[in-house]
């Protein structure tokens, strides 16, 4: 709570509090903070310590901290390197999954193609994002980052309209499916993504209809 209300230094101080009276110590999660507060280097160092963890949770938010910083850094190819790292090992452990496990139970894949996706994308590799993007898209998850939004913004900005539709039909399936609490995390993204084909395939009216809904109902995202 004390992150999502923005209060980082507050939020440091009970991590601290916490790790003085319990094991395993919250390694990783001292990291998303310092990254808010700006103090890349110290962020940097928790990650990477928690990436030499023997626990398997935080070597993986370790991963994905060391993506973030270096996306907030503003250093691309570190962000590039960092991100597909965490998606290459989230996808090896994906590997040891039950076959019939629920998306609440399996190994996290889809966020770290995502991220990947994103960040191939600022070192101009769509090839690659691509690639990172359809990974994603190979089982449910529960998780707000829909592969599926960012093929079709990707799809849409290459001027391939007919995947963009076809992932669009996709996009609008997996947000269906999540449960509530994520589902509408991101419907104005959602609304702006679907608004946009729309727009270029000249729907004007029913476009700037949804735009308009998606103005008057932002996503709220603490995490974010």
């Amino acid at each position: 709570l004390a992150g999502e209300l923005e209060r980082y230094d507050y939020q440091l101080q009970l991590l601290d509090y916490h790790d003085s009276l319990y094991d395993p110590r919250l390694i990783a999660e001292h990291a998303w903070p310092l990254m808010q507060l700006g103090r890349y280097e110290e962020a940097r160092k928790y990650a990477e310590k928690a990436v030499e963890s023997r626990d398997d949770f935080q070597r993986s938010l370790g991963r994905n901290a060391l993506c973030a910083i270096e996306g907030e850094a503003g250093e691309r190819e570190t962000w590039f390197e960092a991100c597909l790292a965490a998606y290459d090992d989230a996808a090896a452990r994906a590997k040891n999954d039950k076959p019939f496990a629920k998306p609440d139970e399996i190994t996290s894949v889809t966020v770290h193609a995502y991220n990947a996706a994103v960040a191939a994308m600022s070192v101009l590799r769509p090839d690659e994002a691509e690639r990172l993007a359809k990974a994603g898209t190979l089982r449910i998850e529960f998780t707000p980052a829909n592969p599926w939004l960012f093929l079709v913004r990707l799809y849409t900005d290459q001027g391939r309209m007919s995947d963009a539709v076809q992932a669009l039909r996709e996009m609008q399936s997996w947000r269906r499916k999540l449960p509530p609490n994520l589902r509408d995390q991101v419907q104005a993204e959602t609304e702006v993504a679907y608004a946009t084909v729309l727009l270029i395939a000249a729907h004007t009216e029913k476009g700037l209809t949804i735009v308009d809904r998606a103005i008057a109902n932002p996503d709220r995202r603490g995490l974010t």
